[in-house]
């Protein structure tokens, strides 16, 4: 059962480590206006794939955590699912900002 546990969270471990910004991508974009090296859309696109991986992550330990029944990962596990979802209000709060400069 510990293994499986291992397992899943390696998993998690490596999709947010695979899913992480390109640093030569940094070198060949110019700055925006955000003071961000990517351009906006790569931005959001980020921001998006690291609230998913962040929900799923707190997906997994919470699971781990009802598994094993140890509180403190169900609880650790709950807390990563709102950051996730946190994450992402915020990345589609600046996608729809962006969408109302580009309007007016």
């Amino acid at each position: 059962m510990k293994s499986l546990i291992v397992a899943l969270l390696a998993v998690v471990t490596l999709l947010t480590s695979l899913l992480s910004p390109v640093p030569a991508l940094a070198l060949s974009s110019p700055s925006t206006s955000l003071g961000s090296p990517y351009p906006l859309p790569t931005v959001l696109m980020t921001k998006k794939i690291d609230a998913k991986a962040k929900t799923a992550e707190g997906r997994l330990q919470s699971a781990a955590g009802d598994l094993t029944g140890k509180n403190e990962d169900k609880i650790k596990g709950a807390a990563k699912q709102v950051q996730g979802s946190a994450m992402n209000t915020a990345a589609n709060l600046q996608k729809a900002n962006k969408n109302a400069d580009k309007a007016s």
